[in-house]
């Protein structure tokens, strides 16, 4: 079982690790774009760059979430649990 396990974990670390590269590859594509996007706006300097730093942090909000939600689903705990929730009502 323990060498199934850990198999099973080298399988998971490495799509994840992948997975990870992939999404730092799609999160500077983003933020470049973000760049490009603020560099061609007109306007007040101090107003575009208050709306490109709000944006930078939605961004950088948007990828941080993603990676968290990415290593809890892929990894394993070496004690697993199901959790069991029931609700009892009279009739």
């Amino acid at each position: 079982m323990r060498a199934d396990r850990q198999s099973f974990n080298e399988t998971l670390r490495r799509r994840l690790d992948d997975h990870m590269k992939r999404l730092r590859a799609l999160r500077e594509r983003h933020l470049s774009h973000l760049d490009d996007m603020f560099a061609a706006e007109g306007g007040l300097v101090a107003a575009r760059e208050a709306r490109k730093a709000r944006r930078r942090r939605e961004i950088e909000q948007l990828f941080e979430d993603h990676q968290n939600w990415a290593r809890e689903t892929m990894t394993t705990e070496d004690c697993p649990f199901l959790q069991v929730i029931a609700v009892l009502r009279s009739a």
